[in-house]
C-alpha cells in the first residue's frame, strides 16, 4: 500500500472521532501534502470558515517496518513456504519474529520529529488549528499497557516540551478506534509513575503459510526461531 493510500486509510478510520471533536465537517480533498489532509468545519465562526490541518505519521521504528514489510529479501523462503503449503507440509518455524520494546518515550520520539513543521503548516496553510494523527502498522489501541501507561507518558513528555500541535490522536485502523494522546489545551504537568515492566513491549510474529485442514500447534511454531532473521544494524566505527 502506497503512502497516500495508507494516509487515507488512517483518515477514514478517524472520521467518527474527528466528528466527536469538531462536529460536522467536510474533507478538503485537494490537501494531500504539508500537511497530509485537512477538514473544513460546517460550523463557521463569525461567518468565516474554520479549517484544521492534519499531519499523519507512523510511530513504528524504521528497522521494524523494513523487517516485517520486506518481500525481496525473503522471496526465496516465501516461495518455498508456498510450495510446502501446496504439498501439505506444515511449517515448524514462523516466517518472521521480533521483540519490539515500547519505552515510555517510544511515541514521543516519533511525534517530536514533527515539531518544526507546525509553524509552516499553521501560517503558510492558513489553518485555524493543526493536529497529528499517529498510527502503527504493528499494533493497535488494545496493546498491553497502551492506555494505562503509554498514553499518559506521551501526554506528559509532549506537554513538558511545549509541543506546538493542537492535538495528537492515535488511530487504530483495524478497529477505527482513536485515543487522544495529547491536547495542548489540557497539558499534563506531573509525570506518571515509572514502571519498566510496562515497557517490555511485545513479540510480533508472522506465521507464514499453513495448509488447510491440518491440525497445527501454533505455540510450538511460534516458540521457534524465525526462517527470516532481522538484520542487525551495523555499528559505525569511530574515526581515529
Amino acid at each position: 500500500m502506497d503512502k497516500l493510500k495508507i494516509e487515507d486509510s488512517v483518515f477514514q478510520a478517524s472520521k467518527r472521532y474527528l466528528h466527536d471533536l469538531y462536529g460536522d465537517f467536510t474533507r478538503i480533498d485537494e490537501q494531500k501534502d504539508k500537511p497530509d489532509a485537512a477538514i473544513r468545519l460546517s460550523q463557521k465562526v463569525d461567518s468565516v470558515d474554520v479549517t484544521i490541518g492534519i499531519e499523519i505519521t507512523c510511530v513504528d521504528k524504521q528497522g521494524d517496518l523494513q523487517y516485517f514489510n520486506d518481500e525481496k529479501f525473503s522471496r526465496d523462503i516465501t516461495q518455498q513456504q508456498i510450495d510446502d503449503c501446496i504439498n501439505g507440509v506444515v511449517p515448524t518455524q514462523p516466517m518472521k519474529k521480533a521483540s519490539i520494546a515500547i519505552g515510555k518515550d517510544y511515541f514521543y520520539e516519533a511525534i517530536e520529529k514533527k515539531r518544526d513543521k507546525y509553524d509552516g503548516y499553521k501560517n503558510d496553510g492558513g489553518f485555524d488549528g493543526v493536529i497529528i494523527l499517529v498510527f502503527s502498522q504493528l499494533f493497535g489501541c488494545d496493546e498491553k499497557h497502551f492506555s494505562d501507561y503509554h498514553v499518559s507518558w506521551t501526554n506528559y513528555l509532549l506537554s513538558k516540551s511545549d509541543f506546538p500541535f493542537d492535538k495528537v490522536v492515535f488511530v487504530d485502523r483495524a478497529q477505527s478506534k482513536c485515543i487522544t494522546m495529547f491536547d495542548k489545551n489540557k497539558p499534563k504537568t506531573s509525570p506518571p509513575k515509572n514502571e519498566p515492566n510496562k515497557e517490555l513491549g511485545f513479540t510480533q510474529i508472522h506465521s507464514g503459510y499453513i495448509p488447510m485442514n491440518q491440525s497445527v500447534n501454533m505455540y510450538d511454531i511460534f516458540k521457534m526461531e524465525p526462517l527470516v532473521n532481522k538484520k542487525k544494524s551495523k555499528s559505525k566505527r569511530k574515526k581515529r
